[in-house]
This record gives C-alpha cells, structure tokens and sequence, in this order.
C-alpha cells in the first residue's frame, strides 16, 4: 500500500536550512559585536589588581565562549 502525503512532502521548502543557518550566524556576530562594543566601551582601563584581573577573565572567557 503506498501512501503519500502530497500536501506535506511535495511542498518545497521556502525557507531551507542553509539560509537559516546564514541568518542565525548574521544574528549572532551582530549581538556578539554590539555585546563586545557595549562592554569594551566603558573606561575599565583605570582598574587594578583584583578587579582587572576579573575583567580579563570574563573577558577572555567571553570570547572562548563565543568561539
């Protein structure tokens, strides 16, 4: 007994995965380069010892996260 489901299966896909994967790449490096512009911009520079060494932390860990 073949059974097909012509509405379901012989429908192309409008919206495949390549380009699914390319818009949620776009998406994702803009919210990381908004994210790294929003926390790199503010003047920590000024910071010493303990606090600084916690901001290169969270800010390398950042970017192995991302990576």
């Amino acid at each position: 007994m073949n059974t097909s489901l012509p509405g379901i299966a012989a429908t192309p896909s409008r919206f495949g995965l390549v380009p699914r994967l390319v818009v949620i790449a776009v998406v994702a490096s803009a919210e990381v380069l908004l994210g790294s512009y929003l926390v790199q911009a503010i003047p920590l520079d000024a910071l010493q010892g303990a606090p600084e060494a916690l901001r290169l932390v969270q800010h390398w860990l950042f970017r192995f996260i991302i990576a």
